[in-house]
């Protein structure tokens, strides 16, 4: 066998050890908001597991679970239609509990006839459209009476759907992205207890309607502030919450301020109210084409993981593929659930945005129970991949021995930066090693996808060619 269809035999082999198929275990969700009127047929649905339909309401007379009338058309035939695509997608029906619904919310959970009346009409409607789920978004209990008031009522919801017979529905929750914040307090046990996940709303930390000042309303990280996802995220953690159980929630929306000055543009600059529309809120399709009508560069500040961009007065602030991927890729290494992007209409017209976090799952996901090499490691071991350490070559690239800093050896197959094998290639072969087998393949170490490299790490084997470890001699 020659060298170059050897390495490219091996490399379809050797990635069976990566656990690719439990990408399938993690909630890739996306919100359809009944208000965005984009096509419900036109939903990249095989892209998802979950699709919430977003959103239904609280009867403000009855306190029954309420769909207004101009939606009844949509809801009524959106499970049907998703799933025509994508058999296997889980519909949920999300209930808007916060923002204007929220004095009603508790208003309902105050007595018990009022819970009773929701619970079952909300059951009843799930059933009928064909939904395996429902979903609670917003809430916020801000005094002691709301949250016990909100406790009993999750407690009862549960109950009344395990007590029936059919397929139990899934029940999650749309929470603020910290337990506590300010009045505000969630009952995280009863949550922990009865929601099967919770999915952070790790967005809108500032808006153009409040602060004077430009933010990063949707800031991974903030040094100066706790208005941030990864504050958040640990305080839920902190609280008991398990890390299993958070889905990371994903903005596919921006806000646009006026500045004070056009030459200060940065996160934190003074503004003086909100830009272009009228709250401020732009989606990340209209940003895309809004940027590319005034040549207008983006800028992604990796201190907080947020994209901006200023045009004359003008600032957006919101995030890119660039900022979707290293978030998604936090939620990997922090062993969240997974995410759920709001909302799918507002994403390019390519769906760069979900491609982007799918992609990185999937890439994540090759080395689950491996080792995840940076770069600068890789260029260590093999002396910044000197010709001396070249130990061959082939359709995938060439392979270099190296030396890491505890004395292992290993080889290092690197994606040529000319060959045609990208992405989506690269992660269709690691699907069919994956289904693949042998005693004799190298044992896989990990993998580098850094600086647009992609880059596998295995055992070295020395003295013997690599024809007697695959077919044993």
């Amino acid at each position: 066998m020659s060298s170059k269809s050897l390495f490219s035999f091996l490399f379809l082999l050797v990635l069976l050890f990566s656990s690719f198929s439990d990408t399938t275990a993690w909630i890739k969700s996306g919100f359809w908001y009944a208000g965005s009127e984009f096509p419900v047929p036109e939903i990249p649905s095989t892209m998802f597991t979950h699709l919430n339909f977003a959103f239904a309401y609280i009867n403000t007379s009855s306190y029954e679970l309420y769909i207004s009338h101009s939606d009844e058309p949509y809801i009524s035939t959106f499970s049907e239609t998703v799933k025509q695509k994508n058999p296997s997608v889980i519909t949920l029906l999300s209930i808007l509990g916060g923002r204007d619904m929220s004095p009603y919310f508790f208003a309902m959970t105050s007595e018990f006839s009022r819970r009773k009346s929701f619970i079952k009409t909300s059951i009843k409607t799930a059933r009928q459209y064909g939904f395996q789920g429902l979903d609670l978004v917003g809430v916020n209990p801000n005094t002691a009476a709301n949250m016990t008031n909100m406790r009993i009522f999750i407690e009862e919801w549960r109950t009344a759907i395990n007590s029936e017979s059919e397929n139990s529905l899934i029940l999650t929750m749309g929470s603020y992205y910290s337990p506590m914040l300010e009045t505000m307090k969630y009952p995280v046990d009863t949550i922990i207890r009865n929601f099967d996940w919770v999915h952070l709303l790790a967005y809108d930390y500032y808006l153009p309607t409040k602060d004077n000042f430009t933010g990063a309303h949707t800031a991974l990280y903030d040094p100066a502030s706790k208005r941030n996802t990864d504050y958040g995220i640990k305080e839920w953690i902190k609280k008991g919450l398990p890390a299993n159980k958070i889905v990371l929630g994903l903005a596919y929306h921006g806000f646009a301020w006026t500045l004070v000055n056009p030459n200060h543009n940065t996160v934190g600059s003074p503004a003086r109210g909100l830009a272009i529309t009228q709250d401020g809120s732009i989606s990340y399709r209209y940003i895309k084409q809004y940027m590319k009508s005034y040549g207008a560069i983006p800028v992604y500040n990796s201190t907080y993981v947020v994209n901006y961009v200023k045009i004359g007065s003008f600032w957006i602030g919101y995030d890119d593929a660039e900022a979707i991927r290293t978030k998604v890729s936090y939620a990997k290494d922090k062993g969240l659930r997974g995410f759920a992007a709001f909302q799918i209409p507002s994403d390019d017209v390519n769906w760069e945005l979900s491609k982007a976090g799918i992609r990185e799952l999937n890439e994540r996901a090759i080395g689950r129970n491996m080792k995840v090499f940076s770069f600068d490691q890789i260029k260590e071991a093999t002396d910044s991949f000197s010709i001396k350490n070249k130990i061959g070559e082939g359709g995938f690239g060439p392979v270099y021995k190296g030396r890491l800093s505890d004395g292992c050896e290993i080889a290092v197959k690197r994606l040529s930066k000319c060959s045609k094998q990208g992405v989506e290639e690269f992660q269709n072969e690691v699907t069919l090693a994956s289904k693949l087998q042998h005693v004799n393949v190298l044992q896989l170490q990990g993998f580098c996808i850094e600086r647009e490299e992609k880059i596998l790490i295995y055992e070295y084997m020395p003295n013997k060619s690599l024809d007697f470890y695959l077919y044993g001699a």
